[in-house]
């Protein structure tokens, strides 16, 4: 469990081991090479999403290790804004002035193939969502009654973490402090008043870095789940839904106020921060 103060526009600077703040400077100067970073990013997705990576039949075993490693799948660093409600929990306390920032997992998205295994146990963090209509028609049930029915398409990207396992997050309730030392579960405390508290709950900014790397059984660059929703009268929209996934160590996990401009670091891997490309 980790603690500072944030108060107004006051920055404090302390260690790695330790939740961090930035100047608002610092998070403007930061803000156009984060909205690059999230569209290279979808466009990595998009790139790989087209590649094959399974080994083919006809391909020795040291042909395939040579073929992922001159793909340049791994290694590619990345920081992007994601919605903070599909990847932190907010928990004030009025009495002691505390505010819980627990770190938890995105909607679920079971993939029942051999793309990636073990994905139920690993952390999901949405990157990106989008519906739009491509079209309609009169729909008519087996008893007669016809409604108009929207065909939508939903597109989602997620980064499956492979340091960060779902026993690490949230659900903070049912764990006592010395349980969740062990289980390595993703919160921290943070002192503040109950305005700031507000600005941080309701308008908080979520900033995930990452780099890719292979997940255990992966059998695509991009493992993909399509799911099918038929219309009926009383919800008369056809969905098609198609979630991507992109394999990634989680590097750090920052949370911006961004009515003080100050940073706090709530997760950091062990290993050093990369260094985002430009």
């Amino acid at each position: 469990m980790k603690r500072i103060t944030i108060a107004g526009l006051v920055c404090l600077f302390v260690s790695a081991a330790s939740m961090t703040c930035f100047s608002a400077s610092r998070r403007e100067e930061r803000k156009p090479k984060i909205l690059e970073q999230s569209q290279a990013l979808l466009a990595f997705v998009n790139k790989y999403s087209t590649i094959k990576m399974k080994k083919g039949e006809f391909e020795t075993t040291e042909q395939y290790k040579e073929r992922l490693d001159r793909s340049g799948f791994t290694g590619k660093h990345f920081a992007v804004n994601i919605s903070p409600k599909g990847a932190l929990e907010y928990h004030y306390d009025a009495d002691t002035r505390v505010l819980r920032i627990s770190v938890k997992n995105a909607q679920d998205v079971p993939l029942y193939s051999d793309d990636i295994r073990d994905m139920d146990y690993n952390a999901l963090f949405l990157i990106s969502s989008g519906s739009k209509k491509t079209g309609g028609y009169i729909g008519q049930n087996a008893y007669g009654a016809k409604a108009y029915v929207d065909k939508i398409r939903k597109d989602q990207v997620y980064v499956v973490a492979t340091n960060i396992k779902k026993t690490q997050l949230s659900d903070w309730q049912n764990y006592d402090e010395s349980e969740r030392r062990r289980l390595g579960m993703l919160d921290y405390d943070v002192s503040a008043d109950p305005e700031t508290a507000k600005q941080i709950i309701e308008k908080g900014i979520c900033i995930l870095t990452i780099t890719t790397e292979f997940y255990y059984g992966q059998q695509s660059y991009i493992p993909t789940k399509r799911w099918y929703q038929d219309a009926t009268i009383s919800s008369p929209t056809e969905l098609t839904k198609e979630a991507k996934i992109l394999p990634a160590r989680v590097k750090c996990i920052e949370v911006i106020n961004p009515v003080t401009g100050s940073r706090c670091q709530v997760f950091s891997d062990k290993d050093d921060m990369p260094t985002i490309e430009k």
